[in-house]
């Protein structure tokens, strides 16, 4: 891929990239501007070899109009992964689960999905080169610094992606409102990718026929959906519970 730069606004943004390794150019702070948020910054980026330039906020509210605090830094474009490079960093011992994205294009959603799954300890995200939002700042501060720590992979046909998983042993979950089958009766520690679809939509009929199982999550409420990010948080937790994580 062609290298672009992306901003990072805001000190734990930028605290949270420096603490995941993420490949920094350079970080900027505003110049005259003290204390311990300074030194935990000037520390961290000095351990990396990151380059540190006091600026004037005027330079800063340039390079950014989000909400910056007084600290900015420049970062590579996120590296995506292919479907073997994913499966590769699994932690051997353990078996992967992986969340799908079919049509999911809000960057709050996706980055919230990929805070939980950093916490749930998912192993990887799989989305479309078609159909995905942009892997930037926004994403960044929407996923709480975890698009530095969840692994993503980028593939150009989901149906195909999901072939080439069910022949390395992967069964294949999708919510599909009103499916016979709970989430909570789910019970099985196999190697897992949970599909997840936007809203309105849901997940397409082509991967639905191809799942192993259709599993929903019961409301006793009247609205009829969840907010995708919910749901991912419900079917992460469940399989981490499943599998003795926590």
């Amino acid at each position: 891929m062609e290298r672009k730069d992306n901003v990072i606004a805001g000190f734990r943004a930028v605290e949270e990239a420096l603490l995941a390794g993420a490949p920094l150019h350079a970080v900027y702070i505003e110049k005259g501007k003290r204390g311990s948020r300074v030194g935990r910054i000037k520390s961290l980026a000095k351990e990396l070899g990151v380059k540190v330039v006091e600026v004037r906020k005027k330079k800063l509210d340039l390079l950014t109009t989000a909400r910056h605090q007084g600290f900015v830094a420049l970062v590579s474009e996120v590296r995506f992964l292919d479907l073997w490079e994913l499966l590769e960093l699994v932690p051997k011992g353990e078996n992967p689960l992986f969340v799908m994205l079919d049509g999911v294009t809000d960057v709050g959603n996706v980055g919230a999905i990929l805070r939980t799954m950093d916490a749930a300890g998912g192993h990887g995200l799989i989305i479309q080169e078609r159909n995905s939002p942009y892997f930037g700042e926004a994403m960044a501060k929407a996923s709480a610094g975890a698009i530095w720590y969840v692994p993503v992979a980028r593939v150009k046909n989901l149906n195909r992606a999901i072939e080439e998983l069910k022949k390395e042993g992967f069964w294949v979950v999708v919510t599909v409102p009103g499916a016979e089958q709970s989430v909570f009766d789910f019970k099985e520690d196999v190697p897992l990718v949970v599909v997840l679809g936007e809203e309105e939509g849901g997940v397409r009929k082509s991967i639905i026929e191809k799942a192993d199982f259709k599993l929903s999550i019961p409301q006793r409420g009247r609205v009829d959906s969840l907010n995708v990010s919910v749901a991912a948080g419900i079917i992460l937790y469940h399989v981490a519970r499943v599998r003795g994580w926590f």
